[in-house]
């Protein structure tokens, strides 16, 4: 979505000056004023012993995108093994990772692509559990 060109300047309830923002911000322009709500993060459980590709959450619609800011993986054996999952946005791979507990930050989160779902795809059945959070972007 393309706004004017006229350059909006954001204040703080302090009347400070806002110069840097976060991405995970939405600005709604109406008037001339700027109105800014933080985008809910949502967090999904991962449980699952197969090889069949797993779909943790669904593909967001067009012209969305889904931001990945945490994830959780461990293998639920008993003792654990490593496993090897495959992170994918839509059917596209975008990581292979390798263990028996994993855990991924994403501070400058890791973005899917245009209205594709997060999948991961262990290399065998043994069981995996663990947790994701992310957010649904407008892009």
């Amino acid at each position: 979505m393309k706004l004017s060109n006229n350059p909006v300047r954001l204040q703080s309830g302090d009347g400070i000056p806002i110069t840097q923002t976060n991405k995970a911000l939405d600005v709604n322009v109406v008037g001339g004023t700027a109105e800014m709500a933080q985008k809910v993060q949502t967090h999904v459980n991962i449980s699952f012993a197969t090889t069949t590709a797993q779909t943790i959450i669904a593909a967001p619609g067009s012209g969305k995108r889904i931001w990945l800011t945490r994830l959780s993986l461990m293998s639920d054996s008993d003792p654990q093994v490593n496993v090897k999952i495959t992170l994918k946005s839509g059917t596209t791979a975008i990581e292979t990772i390798r263990g028996a507990t994993m855990v991924f930050d994403y501070p400058e989160h890791r973005n899917l692509g245009d209205n594709e779902a997060f999948v991961i795809q262990c290399a065998t059945a043994d069981p995996v559990i663990g947790g994701l959070d992310y957010y649904v972007e407008v892009i």
